[in-house]
């Protein structure tokens, strides 16, 4: 069985680590791949026979302009999400083999038209306000909707 990299890394381990231990146990000369040049992840991707994907660059430190674009995309995401959760309450009242497709359709839809959060801002309070100010907005809609 080949030696699972990933799970190594997952595990804590480092490149410099797995290197040591897969060049004891294929007899490879570690050190003097890298006294050539060879860094660990090249020697680690020689030994296990595929090169391990790097891991992903962490995302940027969050700015005001990102807060203030997050803001603005959090509104609209609000507005549909609430929308959404509202339209699933009405079709829980269609029968059951209507009501499945119907959910399904909707959360579709409901993922289509809420705009994506950028890297890092997941958990952003201007994002959270956006989406509060979005959600709250919902509501407004029925009341401007003219009745006759």
């Amino acid at each position: 069985m080949p030696f699972d990299v990933k799970a190594a890394i997952n595990a804590g381990y480092t490149y410099d680590q797995i290197a040591d231990y897969l060049g004891g146990q294929k007899k490879f000369d570690v050190n003097g791949a890298r006294i050539a040049g060879y860094s660990d992840m090249d020697i680690v991707g020689h030994l296990a026979g595929k090169m391990p994907a790097p891991p992903a660059p962490p995302p940027p430190p969050p700015t005001l302009g990102g807060q203030v674009k997050e803001f603005v995309r959090g509104v609209p995401a609000g507005f549909v999400g609430t929308i959404g959760t509202a339209l699933e309450g009405l079709e829980s009242i269609l029968p059951e083999s209507w009501e499945k497709p119907a959910v399904e359709k909707t959360r579709s839809i409901v993922q289509s038209l809420t705009p994506r959060v950028a890297p890092g801002y997941e958990d952003s309070i201007a994002r959270k306000l956006g989406e509060a100010l979005g959600s709250v907005g919902s509501f407004a809609v029925p009341v401007r909707l003219p009745l006759s």
